[in-house]
């Protein structure tokens, strides 16, 4: 639920890349957009309900970091996903959603375990490190995203799978659970399905940069 929160600037995104950086989104971008922000509106609503939360399962997260890891690279095998910059993209969601799901658990970790100093106590945490190598491995693969797709499409992309991985890490490593309330759970796992649907359209999208260098509009012209 943390992470969605921290989404919330998707949609200020889109409107800067279309009034700033003059980009366009075709139709089924604009619904693949839409979804995103619909998404974390339902997630938005069903937040008062709250959650059941377990202990941390570190083995679980451990095999759930190798398959999500193995899962974002597999589109850069994928010679349109590679060249349009989208494959760039989901890997970067998928390493700040791991880097949220790392931050969670060195935090419980952390509070936890409130014995010895505390330089110590965060050197000797393993998650401290993972959230520092995903976070970046999510920056640079974001930049590079942005080299060869248009911010319109790179960043909800990227943003959709970062909201994606700590929902379902939450609940499978984290024990988190849905909301007793029928009309919350349901809005939660209808916001699931259509991040992921979203994901499929902005992915799919076989629009690049152009060639030359994108030229930010001036705010006043001549």
């Amino acid at each position: 639920m943390v992470a969605v929160m921290m989404q919330g600037g998707i949609a200020l995104f889109v409107v800067g890349s279309v009034l700033i950086l003059g980009e366009r989104a075709r139709l089924r971008e604009w619904i693949g957009i839409g979804a995103i922000v619909f998404g974390m509106v339902m997630l938005t609503l069903s937040l008062p309900s709250g959650h059941a939360e377990g202990a941390l399962q570190p083995n679980t997260l451990l095999v759930l970091t190798a398959v999500l890891l193995l899962a974002g690279l597999a589109p850069m095998n994928v010679e349109r996903l590679k060249d349009s910059g989208a494959a760039a993209a989901i890997f970067s969601g998928v390493a700040f959603g791991l880097g949220g799901l790392f931050t969670k658990a060195m935090t419980d970790t952390f509070l936890g375990d409130d014995a010895g100093p505390v330089a110590l106590r965060i050197a000797t945490n393993p998650y401290v490190y993972g959230v520092i190598v995903t976070n970046i491995a999510g920056i640079v693969m974001l930049q590079n995203s942005f080299h060869s797709a248009r911010g319109i499409i790179a960043m909800p992309l990227s943003s959709a799978l970062s909201n994606l991985v700590p929902i379902a890490g939450g609940m499978l490593a984290f024990g988190e659970s849905l909301p007793a309330d029928g009309a919350a759970a349901a809005m939660r796992v209808g916001a699931f399905g259509l991040t992921i649907a979203a994901g499929v359209l902005l992915a799919g999208s076989r629009e690049q940069l152009p060639a030359e260098p994108v030229v930010i509009r001036a705010a006043v012209e001549n």
